[in-house]
């Protein structure tokens, strides 16, 4: 008697499995399956309008032995268009900046905003100054990352004719 009840209840949970997959199916026919997938909580979330404008910088300080440094600086960013000499296009000075075994972080912009069109030129260098010595040589070429700020300002083509996978209309 139970194994019949048992039997009857898997019957019936298979029934509602394959209906609600049959029902997504057909929900999947429209929109590209964006309708099943937002019936299954599952649908991506639309993009960000803005890109965050702050830049994660970590570095490692060492004293002249080369051991690692502890406490607190006062650190000075620029970034130039040049390796060396090259105009200082922007700059922030960061106090009280912790170091432990010669690590520390920092967000770049937070303070003194990045520029939209920082990044618009490919070669981009940043100099490091630690109060009261002078910018550390040779200045670290900024890679592809930071460059994403200027993609943000992409959403502004004049040429583009999709979106989110859908045909703009003619």
């Amino acid at each position: 008697m139970l194994y019949k009840k048992f039997q009857t209840f898997a019957q019936i949970v298979g029934f509602v499995t394959i209906g609600l997959l049959a029902v997504l199916g057909l929900l999947s026919l429209f929109n590209g399956g964006n309708l099943a997938l937002a019936a299954l909580g599952l649908a991506q979330a639309a993009p960000q309008t803005t890109a965050p404008q702050v830049m994660n910088y970590q570095g490692i300080l060492k004293d002249a032995a080369g051991d690692p440094l502890n406490g607190t600086y006062t650190i000075t960013f620029r970034i130039y268009d040049s390796e060396i000499g090259g105009t200082a296009l922007w700059e922030e000075t960061h106090a009280n900046v912790t170091v432990r075994e010669g690590h520390f972080n920092v967000l770049l912009g937070y303070s003194t905003p990045l520029p939209d069109t920082l990044f618009s030129q490919p070669d981009r260098y940043i100099g490091v100054t630690v109060e009261p010595y002078t910018e550390m040589t040779p200045r670290q070429r900024i890679a592809s990352v930071p460059y994403a700020f200027y993609a943000d300002s992409a959403f502004q083509a004049e040429h583009t004719d999709r979106a989110y996978g859908l045909s703009a209309p003619d």
